[in-house]
């Protein structure tokens, strides 16, 4: 979707260890890549917000265990829970976050759909590749988006952009410090991993299409492996496998969700997380993944 600004596409470097998605944004950005790139921004590196993070000063992190929309699979919350309770034993200070994702996931789609999957269509006449309604389905009754229209959708993404940073400023007031968090903790995917068949109908983008439409920075980290012994499945739709309350069931995607996680199906894949911050701070994220992995190591 070249041409499409509202919401830009990401790519980011895939690695084994924050040192070495470190050590390639440095490279790439002592490159200056902004004097051939227009969209990227002239920053440098800079070395006074990592070792911030990483100078072992008390950080201030969210944490959003769910959306109230999605609740993620027995393993997730697993991870969730070991990462709070890592950082907690550490001295970090932990504060609860939520955010509107529901509303944010409305934005996501009306701008991906924005053209009708004229953009995807064309492309795909190219090789004659079938559809795949992975992001949007292809209906032949679908119009884009006028030139107004566009420009109302992207005005809703600024204003919504513009709540978040003010409820991100409120955070200071939250906890016992007085300063703003440094980034907030999320699941990446409510389920461990789509099984074929499984991915066109319980897919739930959320988590990570808001940080898209935040245009904030993340970093997605391991946290362990799928354990059946541990990581039992629900026992129905309100309590967990030890007994413990958990919340209703939403909608019908809460539930499909909820109902496709089988232990020994998922055992040995890998469980993640995702540290959150704000727009051009991949510095303090990187540094935040630095100090996640220590503590996970610490076990």
């Amino acid at each position: 979707m070249e041409g499409q600004e509202t919401i830009p596409s990401v790519v980011g470097p895939m690695s084994h260890s924050p040192a070495s998605l470190t050590l390639f944004t440095k490279t790439v950005l002592s490159a200056e890549p902004w004097l051939t790139d227009p969209k990227c921004q002239q920053i440098p590196w800079r070395d006074g917000m990592f070792d911030t993070i990483v100078s072992g000063k008390k950080l201030k992190i969210g944490i959003m265990h769910w959306d109230e929309q999605i609740l993620p699979q027995p393993p997730v919350r697993w991870a969730m829970k070991k990462v709070e309770a890592k950082l907690s034993e550490a001295g970090h200070e932990l504060i609860p976050w939520i955010i509107d994702q529901k509303s944010a996931l409305s934005i996501l789609l009306r701008v991906f759909s924005s053209d009708a999957t004229g953009d995807i269509d064309r492309t795909r006449a190219l090789s004659g590749e079938p559809p795949q309604n992975l992001i949007t389905k292809s209906l032949d009754a679908a119009a884009p988006l006028t030139l107004l229209e566009s420009w109302s959708l992207a005005w809703e993404r600024l204003s919504f952009q513009a709540a978040i940073l003010e409820q991100w400023k409120e955070t200071s007031k939250i906890g016992t410090s007085e300063s703003v968090m440094d980034a907030y903790i999320t699941p990446v995917n409510p389920a461990v991993a789509p099984r074929h068949g499984h991915y066109a109908r319980g897919r739930y983008l959320g988590y990570t299409g808001t940080v898209n439409v935040l245009d904030f920075s993340a970093c997605t980290v391991p946290v362990g492996f799928v354990d059946p012994e541990s990581h039992k499945a629900d026992k129905g739709n309100r309590l967990d496998s030890d007994n413990g309350e958990i919340p209703d069931v939403k909608g019908e995607l809460d539930g499909y969700i909820r109902s496709i996680y089988e232990p020994e199906m998922y055992k040995g894949l890998p469980v993640t997380v995702q540290i959150v911050g704000r727009r051009m701070e991949e510095e303090k994220v990187l540094g935040v993944a630095t100090v996640l992995e220590k503590v996970l190591k610490e076990i």
